[in-house]
């Protein structure tokens, strides 16, 4: 798991943001944001920093770089987790500080058999059961 950062980019993150309007790495000269993409584009020859943008099944698209500069792009920051009307959750951690939920979902036809399922479940690692009591 990263870290929690402090407040940057205008929410809290697992990430250091990068500065708006220099990149610095080390040793070598800091350059600005036109600088670097200008250099970049070199790289990639007959290629634009855009073109190595994707597109997730979803429609999402997903930058080569970001930085602070862009994050007025991103829109409301309301809908981060632990922000906002705190529907995505209330904490900015989510569940990663308890782990994840492994629900079995347990719709057998008898009670016997669905008690002999729920601990079988949970003997093999489930933590919690979702049982149908309709199924029952």
């Amino acid at each position: 798991m990263g870290h929690m950062a402090l407040r940057t980019c205008g929410a809290v993150t697992y990430h250091r943001c990068m500065e708006a309007s220099s990149f610095s790495f080390g040793g070598f000269d800091v350059v600005d944001r036109a600088a670097w993409e200008e250099l970049a584009e070199v790289g990639l020859r007959d290629r634009t920093l855009a073109s190595l943008t994707t597109i997730t099944a979803d429609g999402i698209e997903i930058a080569p770089v970001y930085a602070a500069d862009l994050a007025d792009e991103a829109g409301n920051r309301s809908d981060v987790p632990g922000s906002g009307d705190r529907t995505r959750g209330s904490q900015a951690a989510g569940w990663t500080a308890t782990g994840w939920d492994v629900r079995a979902l347990v719709a057998d036809a008898d009670v016997a058999t669905a008690n002999v399922t729920v601990l079988e479940e949970l003997a093999r690692g489930s933590t919690s059961v979702l049982l149908d009591v309709e199924a029952i």
